[in-house]
């Protein structure tokens, strides 16, 4: 891949957005895992690294988090908290 940039221009944030999304869809493809960048505020980005291991903690933490606040539900509803929440 080659990336080549005029010196004298400047660039908007949504150009310099472009560029970066296609330079991540280039490594993306060379290795194992994925890069993606996530909004922040206006013209501000967060350039995060997910792989299979980071994704398969995540997905527990959010089964987690369900399970808790349906237990705080059903405890709420009933007085009684189930035993595997």
């Amino acid at each position: 891949m080659v990336l080549i940039l005029d010196d004298d221009k400047s660039y908007t944030y949504k150009e310099v957005y472009g560029i970066i999304n296609r330079v991540l869809s280039f490594v993306n493809n060379q290795v194992e895992g994925e890069f993606s960048l996530k909004y922040l505020r206006r013209g501000n980005w967060l350039l995060a690294f997910d792989n299979e291991k980071s994704l398969v903690r995540k997905a527990r933490e959010d089964s987690q988090k369900q399970l808790k606040k349906t237990a705080d539900y059903i405890q709420a509803l009933t007085g009684n908290r189930p035993t595997w929440g």
